[in-house]
């Protein structure tokens, strides 16, 4: 039989630098702007309000039971970590604000290993020509991608507005 792998030697992976590198943008804005605009970069989560299940889902629930089942591994497969976590998404919002305001320009979906992907603000898009779910395949592509999110004029606008009323409250 012939060898259908592949040469792994040959198959650099390239470490995916995305949170540093947006960690790092939101910082910038705050010097940039004299404090006057300010970026946050955080873990998207949501509040989970309360369930209202109806009589006959509570039914097919309670009928199911509370059986669980946990895989058998072979004995060499126990205590090692499923290699799937590479691929298992993280989702972050990248938000501009001032003391009024908040706008959020993109959702990062990261996970360890490229391809990355990016949910960006529909305006954004369609000013910068970009699809509004765009994988990334690199750090650098999505420095690129970032320059020109933040130097589209709807950004620009937003911003200037921003700094604008933090001027008028003083």
């Amino acid at each position: 039989m012939r060898d259908l792998w592949p040469d792994f030697e040959s198959s650099a992976i390239e470490t995916n630098n995305s949170i540093d590198i947006l960690r790092s943008q939101a910082r910038e804005i705050s010097k940039k702007t004299e404090q006057a605009v300010k970026a946050t970069f955080s873990k998207l989560e949501y509040k989970q309000g309360p369930l209202a299940a109806t009589v006959a889902v509570q039914q097919i629930i309670g009928a199911l039971g509370s059986t669980t089942y946990e895989e058998l591994l072979d004995q060499e497969l126990q205590g090692k970590k499923d290699a799937n976590k590479f691929y298992s998404v993280t989702k972050y919002k990248f938000e501009i604000y001032n003391d009024e305001y908040r706008f959020r320009l993109f959702v990062l979906e990261n996970r360890e290993i490229f391809p990355i992907c990016l949910v960006v603000d529909d305006g954004i898009c369609e000013e910068i020509r970009y699809k509004n779910r765009s994988n990334i395949m690199s750090n650098e592509e999505l420095e690129d991608v970032l320059q020109e999110i933040f130097c589209s004029s709807k950004v620009r606008s937003i911003v200037t507005r921003m700094i604008q009323t933090k001027t008028k409250g003083r």
